[in-house]
């Protein structure tokens, strides 16, 4: 394969950079949680050897819903996917009418294709964002 054939491929199929780079996001996500949740049970462990009760912080540090970056249910994080996918839902509209860049129009309706679903994730983050926020108001 000579570089143009790799200039080619990579010319018809850049947006797949983004789904790539999301899913190597994802694994280093769950492999840091995993060595969180492995060390803080080794630390409960070492607790209970001693016979010692381990702390209520320890415990809730091991909950399955945080993050390493956080839980998005407690501060504005949450807003950070929305406008996220927003952004690229945008961008990816707005991309083959940009000036300069020359899409033939039987390849712009992938570019569509792409904002429609980045919209989708947009509306769902939304939506998950808006009811977090209805669920941590204290109800009278």
């Amino acid at each position: 394969m000579d570089h143009g054939d790799f200039d080619q491929i990579f010319r018809h199929f850049w947006w797949l950079l983004f789904p790539i780079l999301s899913m190597i996001w994802g694994m280093i996500d769950l492999w840091a949680r995993h060595r969180r949740a492995r060390e803080g049970l080794q630390l409960i462990k070492s607790y209970l050897d001693q016979g010692k009760e381990p702390p209520p912080e320890l415990i809730k540090l091991l909950d399955t819903k945080a993050s390493v970056y956080g839980n998005c249910s407690t501060g504005n994080v949450g807003w950070v996917p929305v406008f996220l996918f927003a952004a690229l839902c945008a961008a990816f509209l707005m991309a083959p009418y940009w000036p300069g860049i020359n899409f033939p129009p039987k390849q712009s309706w992938a570019l569509h294709l792409v904002a429609l679903v980045f919209g989708g994730l947009c509306l769902g983050c939304l939506v998950t964002t808006l009811r977090q926020e209805r669920d941590r108001k204290p109800r009278p």
